[in-house]
């Protein structure tokens, strides 16, 4: 699978969100190691959607593990 901005492959900076998250139609994938910003005239439309404190902690960690190469990371295990 591809890295492209509309994919993602598991690992330390990479967080998958699922369309009830985000309001998307597909599944999206936060990236830690590659963040950018927007000008606010590139956005069409307000989508008012919060994620919850828990998954804020994982961006958190995640946007560390980008930089910190000693920051914990434990995989998730399929199954």
């Amino acid at each position: 699978m591809g890295m492209g901005l509309g994919c993602g492959k598991r690992g330390p900076t990479v967080l998958a969100l699922e369309p009830g998250e985000t309001g998307l139609p597909g599944t999206s994938y936060l990236k830690g190691h590659l963040i950018t910003t927007l000008p606010k005239a590139r956005l069409r439309e307000r989508q008012a959607r919060t994620l919850s404190g828990q998954r804020m902690r994982q961006v958190c960690e995640l946007v560390r593990r980008s930089f910190d190469p000693d920051a914990p990371y434990e995989p998730r295990r399929k199954g």
